[in-house]
């Protein structure tokens, strides 16, 4: 009964919070083929911890039944961001490359209860960094799990591997949607269908945009700012400078909370928040990501120097964060503290293999 309580206030929470700002995410290639994924989150709260996740740790999904919970394996460590808990992520980076960020989408519609074991659209995200090394490993997967059609929220994906390979990932009437190689002809995604913001792109093109509603405006808008940015990089020009300039020309004021860049080819990850404009950057070559069950999380908020900065995580620490955000976010004031505490001690679940 708890965790469908859970449920059913998170899906109220994240169907309400994602419609007041947008969010926007690109891929850039510089000359020399090195790769750029740039990621604004526009909310109305900045609290977040970033995560170190560990390979070989044992989890299972957190679905309502009569879903059959999916389980797995994590063969990969990564670094995500995260506001809702640890195995919730926002979206990240694994060690050998994958990004995953996630945006609002209205459109999206899950599949239906299947043969399939299921998961939920957030952990969809932490198992395709604890599992995929390649793109197609990502769209492949579709045949082994889906995510809940009890969701926490409704949203789509922009993913990259290493060698390039980007795709927009959506779920429209129940399938999986891949827009990829020529079908990608902008590696960016805001909070309209790929197919609605490129249509917006090119009746932009010739004035035409005056029967499209605000929301629209908005999102493909942003979308449309990224791609004349994308098209304009010469290939030469400091292209972790160019990602954050292109992050600032589509910010959503102060709503925009986090801006993040990863340089894939380096496994490098900087980014800035609202509240510490400061550009910090993360090395992942610095990080063993073999299973000890160490949970190492700091936040995203304060000014850090490296690994020493990164704390063992505790369920208090997850429910701080939560705490903070029910303090701020009006529509979160009579959440329960048993629920908070449920959602925040999960993580205690994930043990090593």
């Amino acid at each position: 009964m708890k965790s469908k309580l859970l449920f059913l206030f998170f899906v109220t929470f994240l169907l309400i919070s994602p419609r007041i700002q947008g969010c926007t995410t690109f891929l850039m290639k510089d000359a020399n083929g090195n790769l750029y994924f740039g990621r604004n989150f526009d909310f109305n709260t900045g609290e977040g911890l970033i995560h170190i996740n560990e390979r070989n740790m044992v989890k299972q999904a957190l679905v309502l039944p009569p879903d059959k919970p999916f389980s797995w394996v994590s063969l990969y460590g990564s670094i995500t961001f995260n506001q809702v808990g640890r195995e919730f992520p926002y979206g990240g980076m694994n060690e050998v490359g994958l990004v995953v960020e996630q945006m609002w989408l209205d459109d999206t519609r899950y599949p239906e209860p299947d043969q399939r074991p299921a998961l939920n659209e957030l952990q969809w995200i932490q198992f395709q960094l604890d599992r995929a090394a390649t793109l197609q490993q990502v769209i492949d997967s579709d045949t082994l799990v889906r995510i809940s059609d009890k969701p926490f929220s409704y949203i789509h994906f922009l993913v990259t591997d290493a060698q390039g390979d980007c795709a927009v990932i959506e779920f429209l009437d129940g399938k999986m949607v891949v827009h990829r190689a020529e079908e990608l002809p902008v590696a960016a995604l805001s909070n309209s269908t790929y197919e609605k913001s490129i249509n917006y792109r090119e009746m932009l093109g010739i004035c035409k945009v005056d029967q499209y509603d605000e929301m629209e405006h908005n999102s493909s808008g942003r979308f449309s700012k990224v791609a004349e940015r994308l098209e304009e990089y010469d290939g030469y020009a400091d292209a972790m400078k160019y990602s954050f300039e292109t992050l600032d020309s589509v910010s959503q004021g102060e709503f925009t909370r986090w801006s993040i860049v990863y340089d894939v080819n380096h496994r490098l990850i900087s980014y800035k928040t609202e509240a510490n404009p400061l550009v910090q950057s993360i090395v992942m070559d610095n990080f063993d990501f073999s299973c000890g069950g160490r949970h190492l999380s700091r936040s995203i908020e304060v000014t850090a120097t490296g690994i020493n900065d990164f704390m063992m995580l505790t369920p208090e620490i997850n429910l701080q964060s939560l705490k903070i955000m029910k303090l701020k976010v009006p529509f979160l004031k009579d959440l329960p503290v048993e629920q908070m505490e449920f959602l925040s001690s999960w993580f205690l679940r994930v043990q090593c293999n």
